[in-house]
């Protein structure tokens, strides 16, 4: 990782740490404010996974030509990325244009990962302050 020394432990204050999140526990929609929320990985993993309404058949033995295989797990669930320890996930979200309206069932969801040996340890930096922990906003310049 590229950090500078110290970076870390600097942004600690501004980060709500979660150092025992058991698998499959869905951070977007149990957590407060992870619309705009940035989860920092240090141990376990986080899967981005798109919640599908209605299952689609998949072709695992002969894909059509035009298809590309897709991995999809548990009916109704597509795993778009799997996020080891030492990766950020969120970012799509976090740098959102002010006034933007997301839909939130179409938002793909955050997902403790059962890969990496659970639990997980997972640092949130959300975007405005968030119960006591203030944000990225609240954060000196020279941090951002």
């Amino acid at each position: 990782n590229d950090l500078p020394v110290g970076v870390m432990d600097a942004l600690r204050p501004f980060c709500e740490v979660r150092d025992a999140e058991p698998e499959g526990r869905n951070l977007t929609d149990e957590l407060p404010n992870m619309g705009r929320a940035l989860c920092f990985i240090l141990k376990g993993a986080l899967s981005l996974v798109q919640m599908i309404p209605v299952v689609e058949e998949h072709r695992v033995l002969r894909p059509a030509a035009d298809e590309h295989a897709t991995f999809a797990f548990r009916a109704g669930k597509r795993l778009l990325m799997r996020y080891p320890p030492g990766h950020v996930a969120g970012i799509s979200t976090f740098f959102q244009y002010h006034g933007q309206d997301v839909n939130s069932r179409l938002q793909p969801k955050l997902i403790v990962s059962s890969h990496f040996g659970p639990p997980a340890e997972i640092w949130v930096l959300r975007y405005e302050r968030c119960g006591a922990t203030p944000g990225w906003k609240q954060m000196p310049d020279g941090l951002k």
